[in-house]
């Protein structure tokens, strides 16, 4: 969880897009934005 946290930071300082692939909802969860996927197509888009 410490390497998404400073994932995150960077993000913020940078202005930088990180693009993660998990399926950790929890890791997710600290995302602006989540797009889920099924069968390789978006299903959902959840805004944080």
């Amino acid at each position: 969880m410490e390497i998404v946290k400073l994932l995150r930071e960077l993000n913020l300082e940078l202005n930088q897009t990180i693009l993660m692939v998990t399926h950790d909802p929890m890791v997710g969860a600290l995302a602006e934005r989540m797009l889920k996927m099924r069968d390789g197509k978006i299903i959902e888009t959840v805004i944080t």
